[in-house]
């Protein structure tokens, strides 16, 4: 149960970083 519980959280924040990447990247990539 913990390590299922504890890979659910890693993914999560991993897509959470790539979001705050893309939402990050966006605006660079429109300015340009």
């Amino acid at each position: 149960m913990k390590k299922k519980t504890r890979e659910k959280m890693i993914v999560a924040i991993t897509i959470f970083i790539i979001l705050i990447f893309v939402i990050g990247f966006i605006p660079t990539i429109l300015l340009f």
